[in-house]
């Protein structure tokens, strides 16, 4: 073997473990991204729970714009600084179902080069809709 076909080769083996090296870093990357992501909807999870759970009448359950508008959420935003985000809702109450209401929310996650933002979904019914007229279930449970 000459020296020149050992540079070569140490050339090779080199640029080798610079991408592998670098795949490594990409990879714990993203793993982080997607532990803070997970956290992100547990923690969106956790608040449409808290939501549910209000009375369909709740003043944070309002439509002041009178539309739906989910750039300008009617409500919030709420900190939750332990785990570093803020979550807004945008209640839509024009929907063509009487009783009901659309909950738009919004997670935001600051950064340094921007924000991550997750949008979640929901539906609220004042519960005399899912109820018969004496207060028993549609189905009789």
């Amino acid at each position: 073997m000459t020296l020149l076909e050992i540079v070569i080769a140490l050339l090779f083996l080199t640029i080798g473990v610079l991408a592998v090296a670098s795949m490594q870093v990409i990879g714990m990357q993203t793993s982080v991204g997607a532990g803070l992501r997970a956290g992100d909807c547990m923690v969106a999870s956790d608040f449409i729970e808290e939501i549910l759970s209000w009375p369909y009448e709740d003043p944070r359950l309002s439509d002041p714009d009178d539309g739906f508008q989910p750039r300008r959420p009617d409500h919030g935003p709420v900190e939750i600084r332990s785990r570093g985000v803020a979550i807004e809702w945008e209640v839509d109450g024009r929907l063509p179902v009487a009783n009901v209401k659309r909950i738009f929310v919004t997670v935001r996650r600051s950064k340094v080069n921007g924000e991550v933002v997750h949008s979640f979904n929901y539906i609220k019914a004042r519960w005399s809709v899912l109820t018969g007229s004496g207060g028993e279930s549609i189905d009789g449970k």
